[in-house]
């Protein structure tokens, strides 16, 4: 007749534990500590392969769109040129919004 497979009873596994910790078990502080570190470790490793896949992701983009490096470049210089026109003109457009516009205010007539 096969034995079954029964556990052991609470008062003993919590033996086990505590003489696993005297032991200085590695990783564990408390009892009860190891099912939190696994769930640590199953969480970064979770995050690992979602960096890997956008890492991948990113670099299978950039192979099908195949935009030159050159023409990146230039995009970020027409775009630094377009903001610094802006910068520069930008003093002069606040001057404007704030005197209003030269109609707003009608001249008095010389007679």
């Amino acid at each position: 007749m096969a034995r079954k497979n029964r556990p052991g009873s609470s008062k003993q596994t919590l033996k086990q534990e505590q003489a696993a910790l005297r032991r200085r078990a590695p990783g564990r502080r408390f009892v009860g500590d190891a099912s939190a570190q696994r769930e640590r470790a199953v969480e970064a490793e979770r995050a690992k392969v979602h960096r890997m896949a956008e890492v991948d992701r990113a670099e299978r983009t950039a192979e099908r769109v195949g935009i030159p490096v050159v023409a990146m470049l230039a995009e970020i210089v027409q775009d630094g040129l377009h903001i610094g026109g802006i910068l520069v003109r930008l003093p002069f457009m606040l001057a404007r919004a704030y005197l209003g516009p030269r109609d707003a205010y009608p001249r008095p007539r010389e007679a």
